[in-house]
């Protein structure tokens, strides 16, 4: 059963830089918004208390998740001034790329991958 490559991301925002990453962030999503057509869902939540962020990508497989990581990567790393990563979870198939990314990632952040899809659908507008 194939189903979309959902990546989600679990930082912890830096002390006195919850300001200055969610103006990296509006700038950082509206470039993706405007060059990843492919890309289904890109957002971010962040706790009340702007001390934790989570981002949830929801592509339609793993080759935009490679691209989104090729055109945006190094613009990322920026992103490790304003926020710490401390996880990862990749659901869906990887392809070589994404097989590379969870097994030799990034340093010190623990990368978990579910890329069986067993059920369920996808429903991107409204009914």
């Amino acid at each position: 059963m194939s189903g979309p490559f959902i990546v989600i991301s679990k930082s912890r925002i830096r002390l006195g830089k919850a300001e200055a990453y969610g103006d990296w962030c509006a700038d950082m999503f509206a470039d993706v918004m405007e060059q990843e057509p492919r890309l289904l869902a890109f957002n971010q939540w962040e706790s009340e208390d702007r001390t934790t962020s989570v981002v949830i990508q929801v592509h339609p497989d793993a080759e935009s998740f490679e691209y989104h990581l090729k055109l945006f990567g190094e613009r990322v790393r920026e992103s490790f001034e304003y926020a710490e990563l401390d996880a990862i979870e990749i659901y869906g198939p990887p392809n070589p790329f994404a097989e590379q990314f969870i097994n030799h990632g990034l340093d010190g952040v623990q990368v978990t991958s579910h890329p069986r899809h067993t059920v369920g659908f996808t429903r991107l507008t409204e009914a």
